[in-house]
């Protein structure tokens, strides 16, 4: 399934972004809503505006960050308590939209954190996860974890090989390829989808110049991303996954763009 990530059209832009859909025939295009970037706050009102993706199952979400520091030291701190306080209230949306999905970053939460401290910052990862996994289950959401982190922002926590691993520790993990992510941290992601197999179940699909997280289209002329050994690899071993558009709204001038997007990514996979 092909799916836009609202981050192509954030807050307000929803609106038309989601009407040009309706016009050029695309009923069965998934919408992830980047929960930072709502059109309203008023819960029920987001739940109206994507009425017709809700009956159809098509809405999945993707977890709050700003302010969002669920690796802080003290659990019963404040700045913790906001950060859980601000996830169940996603959660709750998401229970509300009929989403089954939230993607959950495998990250520091915006810790900075010295080299050295991060085995432990891993070892802190791994054991509060089921915690917010409980959490999201209680809503009927299940967490598909994301890799996260760009070296040239200091922030990277988990390995290719230390991501992989998760899926022992968790069996029942379930996982979304992020493949401009993958691209800065220059992890091989054609392997990783070998080994991993089903249990990716999305990807987040742009490009960058290897460095930063650009988020430009996967066909932007300056990404330095082979993509399609990457496409190809997911709809071998991963035929059902979502195919997630997440480009910035700044890296593209018109929403038609996305329906472009779109229908190019749809002839693409057909022919792989």
């Amino acid at each position: 399934m092909i799916t836009i990530s609202s981050s192509c059209a954030p807050r307000e832009q929803l609106i038309p972004m989601l009407q040009l859909l309706e016009d050029n025939n695309f009923n069965d295009v998934g919408i992830e809503i980047f929960y930072d970037a709502m059109p309203f706050y008023d819960a029920d009102a987001i739940v109206k505006l994507l009425s017709k993706q809700v009956d159809k199952g098509l809405v999945s979400f993707h977890y709050p960050m700003e302010g969002v520091r669920l690796m802080e030291d003290d659990v019963n701190g404040w700045q913790y308590q906001y950060s859980i306080a601000r996830f169940e209230e996603s959660l709750k949306l998401a229970k509300q939209c009929h989403a089954k999905e939230m993607v959950f970053h495998a990250s520091l939460f915006g810790r900075t954190t010295p080299l050295e401290e991060r085995a432990d910052m891993r070892r802190r990862w791994i054991e509060r996860y089921p915690e917010w996994s409980a959490l999201a289950q209680q809503y009927g959401v299940s967490l598909l974890v994301e890799n996260s982190g760009i070296p040239s922002h200091d922030d990277e926590l988990f390995s290719q090989e230390q991501f992989c691993e998760l899926a022992d520790v968790f069996p029942d993990m379930t996982f979304l390829l992020d493949i401009g992510h993958g691209h800065d941290t220059n992890w091989n992601q054609v392997a990783l989808i070998e080994k991993l197999g089903t249990k990716i179940t999305a990807y987040h699909l742009h490009n960058n110049d290897g460095h930063e997280d650009n988020h430009w289209p996967l066909r932007d002329k300056r990404g330095t991303l082979e993509f399609m050994p990457i496409l190809e690899a997911a709809k071998k071993h991963t035929p059902n996954a979502a195919m997630i558009i997440e480009y910035g709204r700044w890296t593209f001038n018109d929403l038609q763009y996305i329906i472009d997007e779109i229908c190019w990514l749809q002839d693409t996979l057909y022919s792989i």
